[in-house]
């Protein structure tokens, strides 16, 4: 501060001495005529300063806007740099949160009606991969540097999806109770005929049978589907609960270092402007 202030008093001494005092030296000068003669006059003289100092300050003029171009343009290079590569990280981040969104989980489940439970837990299997990939990217892709800015957003989106990743792996164990009780309803269909046929009864066959009905015996359609709600109950609230929050909190960090970076880009220029 102490310097600006030095420098401003520097160019106000500056002006009143080029304005004020140059002018009354040349009058004082020719008021003694004595010395050396010349043919021009102190109106002469006064009229040639006047244009030499008219032609400095249009120069000057010239030269000031000419460098405070200069710094727009070198400001405005900072700001488009800046706004390319958060755009691109902002992308990332927002292909990341509707990779995770766990409403799919949800559209996995209503098309569970109608398919195969195979194919479901094959969905619910693809839903884990795109998670992986989905975090993979956001640490592959964004800088160490650009991580601290956006710490909290990145870290939210790895918990979520690690908590999404569980809750799909736990409806793939789910699902595959269904196949579960597939296998020991088809494993008492089979051994009924062989006890109805004696003549085809194979006694470790109906050993493997028994043993399937014994292991899968607390089984039920009732009791998975029972499960199956309670944690779609557990989907609803990590949705309301976590990634809405998730949302809020990405559009105020982005926003945030909006601010920031035109923060930045003016006192770039002001520090150009004072250098």
């Amino acid at each position: 501060m102490k310097v600006k202030a030095v420098k401003i008093l520097f160019i106000i001494v500056a002006g009143i001495i080029l304005i004020v005092g140059v002018p009354v030296a040349i009058n004082e000068a020719y008021k003694a005529n004595n010395g050396y003669l010349a043919l021009w006059t102190a109106a002469d003289v006064l009229s040639y300063y006047g244009t030499i100092l008219g032609a400095a300050a249009t120069i000057g003029a010239l030269i000031a806007t000419i460098l405070f171009t200069k710094r727009q343009i070198q400001r405005q290079s900072y700001i488009d740099l800046q706004e390319k590569k958060w755009d691109k990280i902002d992308a990332l981040v927002s292909d990341a949160l509707e990779t995770i969104h766990p409403s799919r989980m949800n559209e996995i489940l209503a098309n569970a009606i109608w398919k195969d439970k195979g194919e479901v837990i094959s969905d619910l299997h693809l839903y884990i991969h795109r998670l992986h990939l989905a975090q993979d990217s956001l640490i592959g892709n964004i800088s160490s540097e650009d991580y601290k800015e956006i710490k909290a957003v990145v870290d939210g989106i790895l918990n979520a999806a690690q908590q999404y990743s569980d809750i799909a792996l736990e409806l793939i164990n789910l699902h595959s109770k269904f196949l579960q009780l597939k296998m020991r309803e088809n494993a008492q269909t089979s051994l009924r005929i062989m006890q109805a046929n004696p003549n085809t009864y194979d006694a470790k066959l109906a050993d493997e049978y028994l043993q399937l009905i014994q292991e899968y015996g607390d089984l039920s359609n009732e009791s998975i589907n029972n499960e199956i709600n309670k944690v779609q109950s557990k989907i609803t609230e990590l949705h309301h609960n976590g990634y809405i929050n998730l949302l809020a909190q990405k559009r105020q960090t982005f926003s945030v270092i909006t601010e920031r970076r035109n923060q930045q880009a003016n006192k770039i220029l002001n520090l150009r402007m004072n250098s």
